[in-house]
């Protein structure tokens, strides 16, 4: 196993002299932007063979990844060790943040074929002129240069100043009140952290910034660091959006401090935010520099992705979020034959009204093994890990009409008058379709779920026998007892006996259909 360890600031001198000799300036390269998220992707660093490897954990499914190894020595080698070192850990070697430079090289190695890479647009870094930003008189900054001078007009006593440690009071006080204008608090609580971070070291960090004030009220901070001689990096700018005009303002004056000893700004990416691209292709990037992503070839992921693309009409982009975040061993269901996949399907456990239950994702088989009972295989065992999960219920949204099975089959019903809703950490949408995604739900644990129905219903009279044909387990007598319910197994039945589609049906929950990671 290679000697890591956690990202600090003694490691800041000896990790910027690699990467300074990046050649494309990605702002993850930046000492002070690795070190202010540290604390949420557990950022690890060492020098193997004379190169820098940074590796670091997605915080929502904690899969491992490593940044470009930056270095003079063999590429091939490290990339050897490295890919050693993911198998040790029983994973494939996945690499993100790669840029053009590293892929012209590794695409001239033995070992290119070993890997699937693609640019990733969601992750691609927006770089502007710093004098056009400086001056806004370009054709194309008309809407800019009006929010500047109603700004002006409105605020003529506006004042700004360097930013520094002392002013963490002012900016985060800014930083809540945009969290609370964006009106989710929960979504933004790490970046606050990547900001007290920041402010926490700011000077040791070596970061730069400015604070923009109204009548001594700060109305907007940007703040940033040096990414090579001719790159400055602006890693977090915010503003109170009461304050029209205050975000053009802050952009505009920064620019102005930075002009002269940097010739571009690297304002980041914009992460497939549809708003937040807009707003930053509206000051026309100088140029977009592309980022990366790589996994082995023979991987589960690579086997997903390529699945998906046949089954889905979904972007690359979409692919890699999905599998960066959600997709992990736990939650994969894959059917291969000759060492190929041939279906597949994810279980996702989450919380809801009624307690746990499960949300089947991502249901996929090759062409022509269709009916063929592929899909069915990964269905039922789906099933079988939810209920093995003590999920009360599993989930589907049917996105296929045509599949019949989830009622013929597999018991499913539909149930809710409402869409399905997901709460997920970075806001991942599981439906897609906020208009259509109405889900089937499959019953899974029939006495908890009926204890639910009595607890609410206290009068309701329970006696009936059960059968489920994929969990004889749960098959038999259900009655309540004084608010108490009862199961007794049994193999054998009265005339009148009862699914879980009928269950869901005659002794209906409310909610149910809001579910959260």
């Amino acid at each position: 196993m290679l000697d890591f360890h956690p990202l600090s600031l003694s490691d800041k001198h000896w990790i910027n002299s690699y990467l300074e000799k990046l050649r494309d300036p990605i702002c993850d390269y930046s000492f002070a932007n690795l070190f202010i998220w540290k604390h949420l992707y557990h950022t690890e660093c060492a020098k193997i063979n004379d190169f820098l490897i940074i590796r670091f954990c997605n915080p929502l499914c904690m899969q491992c990844f490593f940044l470009e190894p930056l270095g003079e020595g063999s590429l091939q080698d490290i990339l050897e060790i490295l890919r050693e070192e993911a198998h040790q850990n029983n994973v494939p070697l996945r690499l993100m943040s790669l840029s053009s430079s590293f892929i012209k090289k590794l695409s001239g190695l033995n070992i290119a074929s070993d890997f699937f890479w693609f640019d990733n647009r969601d992750y691609a870094n927006y770089v502007y002129d710093s004098k056009s930003l400086c001056k806004l008189d370009e054709k194309g900054f008309e809407a800019k240069r009006n929010h500047i001078r109603r700004f002006e007009k409105k605020y003529p006593n506006y004042q700004y100043r360097a930013l520094s440690s002392k002013d963490s009071s002012f900016a985060f006080s800014l930083f809540d009140q945009w969290v609370k204008q964006k009106n989710d608090l929960s979504e933004h609580n790490v970046e606050r952290e990547s900001i007290e971070a920041a402010f926490a070291h700011f000077e040791e960090l070596e970061l730069e910034g400015l604070l923009l004030l109204v009548d001594n009220t700060p109305v907007a901070f940007s703040f940033g660091s040096r990414l090579d001689s001719n790159t400055f990096c602006i890693h977090a700018e915010k503003a109170n959006s009461n304050y029209q005009g205050a975000y053009a303002m802050i952009n505009k004056l920064m620019a102005q401090t930075l002009c002269e000893r940097f010739e571009f700004i690297n304002r980041e990416e914009d992460i497939g935010i549809l708003n937040l691209r807009k707003s930053k292709l509206s000051y026309h990037p100088k140029k977009m520099i592309s980022n990366f992503q790589a996994f082995e070839n023979k991987s589960d992921e690579v086997a997903i992705w390529r699945l998906w693309k046949t089954c889905f009409n979904d972007s690359d982009e979409f692919i890699f979020s999905y599998l960066s975040s959600y997709s992990t061993p736990e939650t994969r269901v894959l059917h291969y034959e000759n060492q190929k996949l041939i279906s597949m399907f994810h279980v996702h456990l989450f919380e809801s009204d009624w307690g746990k239950v499960s949300y089947l994702y991502g249901l996929g088989t090759e062409p022509e093994y269709r009916g063929k009972g592929k899909a069915a295989l990964v269905i039922e065992e789906s099933l079988k890990r939810s209920k093995e999960a003590n999920c009360i219920a599993a989930w589907v949204v049917q996105e296929n009409k045509d599949f019949k099975s989830w009622d013929t089959t597999f018991d499913f019903a539909a149930v809710g008058e409402t869409v399905l809703q997901f709460v997920t950490p970075d806001n991942f949408e599981f439906g897609g379709d906020d208009k259509n995604d109405f889900g089937l739900c499959r019953l899974l644990a029939p006495k908890e779920y009926l204890q639910k129905y009595v607890d609410l219903h206290p009068d309701a009279k329970i006696d009936f026998d059960y059968h489920d044909r994929i969990f004889p387990e749960v098959s038999g007598r259900y009655q309540s007892n004084h608010g108490l319910i009862t199961f007794t197994p049994s193999s054998s039945f009265s005339k009148e006996v009862l699914n879980p589609k009928l269950v869901l049906s005659l002794y209906p929950l409310n909610g149910g259909l809001r579910l959260k990671v």
